[in-house]
């Protein structure tokens, strides 16, 4: 029974992957309702866990301080690298991969949120890493200018999205 269409005759190891990740030869799969209520329920559950480790891992680093940096930031890597894997799945079974169309359909709130949680998360990391040691002036300098070049740099990305937007025909 073929679940999905493969995009050649031979398994590949990403498909050996999903195999044993899933279970595919397990009777549930067999129904195709099911299978799409689950997938969407799934989906929402990466999401939102993706939602909350930034906020949790935040937290436990301002309340745990520098000790608990590695494990959390491996816990963030890990949920980074393992989202890479839809990635694979989509790249492999020739699914549409346009990333400017998904920034373009998504909500403002969905991206506000992103951003947020970014920024919430590398300042806690920031304030772990450095809260204590700045006592001299270089230390704030090098911050603020890191600061300004990482904005400057993001501005720049976004503007110049924005303008092959507006290039590319619809």
């Amino acid at each position: 029974m073929i679940l999905y269409m493969k995009s050649s005759r031979f398994d590949t190891r990403i498909d050996r992957i999903m195999d044993a990740l899933l279970d595919r030869q397990h009777p549930f799969w067999r129904d195709e309702r099911q299978r799409a209520v689950y997938t969407e329920a799934a989906t929402a559950a990466l999401v939102l866990q993706s939602a909350l480790l930034p906020i949790v891992g935040g937290i436990a680093l301002l309340v745990g301080g520098r000790r608990f940096l590695g494990v959390i930031t491996a816990m963030m890597l890990i949920l980074s690298l393992s989202q890479w894997l839809i990635f694979a799945v989509l790249a492999r079974r020739n699914v549409d991969l346009d990333v400017s169309k998904w920034r373009k359909d998504s909500s403002p709130l969905r991206r506000r949120l992103s951003v947020g949680l970014a920024l919430f998360y590398t300042g806690c990391v920031l304030w772990v890493l450095f809260s204590g040691n700045i006592d001299d002036s270089s230390t704030l300098v090098g911050i603020a200018s890191g600061m300004i070049v990482a904005t400057a740099l993001v501005a720049a990305v976004w503007w110049s999205m924005q303008r092959r937007a507006k290039r590319t025909p619809q």
